[in-house]
């Protein structure tokens, strides 16, 4: 198991034979309900200690690793994302937390988006982060050769096929700090060790063997959706395309970044999160465009944007 991560003590939880773990960033403070974070592919209960102090000045927050992502033992890929949501509900069923705010991202981002279409009841609000509910046809027939390439331990080139699907390699586009996503991005997947080989392959075996989640079931959560403008893996277009489906959601996109908008525009999105779940405006809020507004829980049309 990797080195105990700093903040809060690590905290074990079994569901149904697995292990999963989560960090409890406790508040006095009670102006946002809590917030629960869902990390991506890549990401641990470590990614959200900057989220967390910052709206620890509103609430608590809880970063949950479920079963096979960060500190958790793999997960096998015959267990799908429905069976990750139930387990993530019985973390919340032992925190005897009845209803949270829940931000996913990427990978995360599916799970919530899982947790809200199964529970919608306990949500008071939704944050969806570069979230992919399918996946295109190029795209699964590139992950097979991916998957072959994680199998064979050939990590070299699975750091560069990772970098080149999410980072964007466009010299004119403006990217926050991509310098320093590239090495982190690198650095991870070319130094993973046997068990976290192990976690990611399972997992990837997850994301190809999945269907298409329903759209016929968006969850009736108040949602926010949001990814970088540059991002090319889960487009501006496909993530408002994704919001024109919920009845009450809203979509911007980041300016300068892509797909790992969390890392390059920290500052932007953890303002984002905290005005949505306290239900205030978006506005005044630098490194976004306008906010589009979808559904018919919202009176105003979205706002044309030349994303």
């Amino acid at each position: 198991m990797m080195a105990s991560p700093p903040g809060p003590p690590l905290q074990k939880h079994e569901y149904r034979g697995f292990t999963c773990y989560h960090q409890t960033h406790l508040a006095e403070a009670r102006d946002l309900p809590v917030v629960v974070f869902l990390g991506g592919l890549m990401q641990d209960v470590r990614s959200w200690l900057r989220s967390a102090a910052y709206l620890n000045q509103y609430t608590t927050v809880i970063a949950i690793d479920p079963p096979g992502m960060g500190y958790s033992p793999a997960l096998p890929s015959e267990y799908g994302f429905d069976f990750i949501a139930d387990a993530v509900c019985s973390v919340l069923d032992e925190l005897n937390l009845d209803r949270v705010a829940m931000g996913g991202a990427s990978y995360g981002g599916v799970i919530a988006y899982r947790f809200a279409q199964q529970f919608p009841e306990r949500l008071h609000s939704l944050v969806l982060g570069g979230t992919f509910t399918q996946l295109v046809n190029a795209w699964r027939i590139q992950g097979q050769f991916h998957l072959e390439k994680v199998r064979n331990n050939r990590l070299s080139d699975v750091a560069s096929e990772v970098v080149s699907t999410l980072v964007c390699s466009n010299p004119d586009a403006e990217v926050a700090r991509r310098k320093l996503v590239l090495r982190i991005l690198k650095s991870h997947l070319s130094r993973m060790d046997g068990d976290q080989v192990i976690q990611y392959q399972a997992n990837i075996e997850r994301v190809l063997a999945t269907d298409a989640m329903s759209m016929q079931s968006t969850p009736p959560v108040r949602s926010l959706l949001f990814t970088g403008e540059h991002d090319t893996f889960t487009t501006p277009s496909k993530m408002r395309e994704l919001a024109g489906r919920f009845d009450d959601a809203t979509f911007t996109a980041i300016h300068n970044a892509d797909h790992i908008s969390l890392l390059e525009r920290f500052e932007t999105i953890v303002e984002l999160m905290r005005k949505f779940f306290a239900n205030e405006p978006l506005v005044d809020i630098e490194g976004c465009s306008h906010p589009e507004y979808f559904g018919r829980a919202n009176r105003r049309a979205p706002v044309p944007t030349a994303v």
